[in-house]
């Protein structure tokens, strides 16, 4: 056995002793706690023959100081030698802080747990500090695909030790610590790290449903609910005139006030807009036809539209607000809303996607979107109005 050794506190430790030749007497470990003095009393305990040439071996059980030890016998004894006895590390636990990127303006999250899983959003700043029962000199995170963080001992807080890194994959690794002691301890359990991709938001306008008519004069209330993983920036009503060439009429959307934390609110937004004929310059006329949609952008600046709405404007005889759905007599301003409709809308959700469609895609799904418009018993496109005589 080593003549110095470190062990920790209440701990076990087997010695082993090989002499020059057959003892005449009784082989003995002697042992005393260093505490007590050179003039304290060795106990002693007796060493067993082992399997090996002129060897003994013996344990000290449950140590909890400094203690030193000889082997002797007879009249012949070894040098003295210490035991050093120091407490060891027990890990409490894990502390860790993830930052998010600056453009979603959301606070840092701090959670404390047994062991790293976690999940983060990319490019976000993770830090994980381990905690323990004395103070710490650093340690390492290795990680599977080869790469390694090192981990700073943080005298600030005290028995820590730290290390912060950016998300950029997905990451599983593992601990080794290092105490004031300069013992080395490999952590048991994995770090598991998932990163997140903030995924595009979602909007739909779930009033009105289907296209409407009013008079001049009238109101149409248009509620949306807008989702997105990470936090709605922006909503906005975009409509159209009939015959307007321009990119709409943009009016920004309030969001309505939610029960609950900022951030389930921010998640998942219900906004209103009361969309007044009578405000438009210059004014609406009789048959008019309008157009409109919702758009909203995530705080990333990701986009998502809704489907189109259509709006007819009718006579002052008229009830402010029609569900053309259910019928007005048959006009064929209603017949034509009504059954190319869904094509506008298929056409509208293709042409807002087309930045994001790779290769072919783009004009192979309006190839497909074209070919729905013709009858295939004459091969010929679809009657989407009556005729005018």
């Amino acid at each position: 056995s080593p003549a110095e050794t470190n062990i920790p506190r209440s701990a076990s430790l087997p010695l082993e002793a090989l002499l020059s030749r057959t003892p005449q007497d009784s082989v003995l470990l002697n042992f005393k706690p260093e505490s007590e003095g050179e003039k304290a009393q060795w106990r002693t305990l007796p060493m067993d023959e082992i399997d090996k040439l002129h060897g003994y071996q013996s344990t000290l059980a449950d140590i909890n100081e400094n203690t030193m030890f000889y082997i002797s016998s007879g009249k012949h004894k070894s040098k003295t030698a210490k035991i050093s006895v120091f407490e060891p590390l027990i890990v409490d636990g894990f502390e860790i802080t993830t930052r998010f990127p600056d453009l979603y303006k959301v606070p840092d999250t701090v959670v404390t747990q047994s062991m790293v899983e976690v999940s983060a959003l990319a490019e976000s700043k993770l830090t994980i500090r381990v905690m323990g029962n004395k103070a710490m000199s650093g340690g390492l995170i290795t990680w599977e695909n080869g790469k390694t963080e090192k981990m700073e001992a943080d005298s600030a807080r005290g028995n820590s030790a730290v290390a912060s890194f950016n998300i950029t994959t997905s990451l599983i690794g593992r601990v080794k610590i290092k105490d004031s002691d300069n013992q080395e301890y490999q952590l048991p359990d994995q770090l598991i790290i998932t990163m997140l991709l903030d995924q595009p938001p979602v909007i739909e306008i779930k009033t009105p449903k289907d296209a409407v008519a009013m008079n001049p004069a009238g109101e149409l209330i248009v509620n949306t609910v807008a989702k997105d993983d990470f936090g709605i920036d922006t909503v906005d009503f975009v409509f159209f005139r009939g015959g307007d060439k321009s990119d709409g009429t943009r009016i920004t959307m309030p969001p309505a006030p939610k029960k609950g934390s900022v951030e389930a609110s921010a998640r998942s937004v219900q906004v209103s807009h009361a969309f007044r004929l009578a405000d438009l310059k210059p004014p609406v006329g009789r048959e008019e036809v309008l157009s409109f949609y919702v758009e909203c952008k995530d705080k990333k600046g990701q986009v998502a539209v809704s489907d189109f709405g259509m709006l007819t404007v009718g006579y002052f005889e008229m009830w402010s607000t029609i569900n053309l759905a259910q019928g007005m007599g048959g006009s064929a301003v209603v017949q034509i809303i009504k059954d190319i409709e869904p094509y506008l809308n298929a056409a509208w959700h293709l042409h807002s996607r087309k930045n994001t469609l790779a290769g072919n895609d783009f004009k192979g799904q309006a190839g497909e979107l074209a070919s729905t418009m013709i009858d295939p018993g004459n091969n010929k496109l679809y009657t989407f109005a009556a005729p005018k005589d």
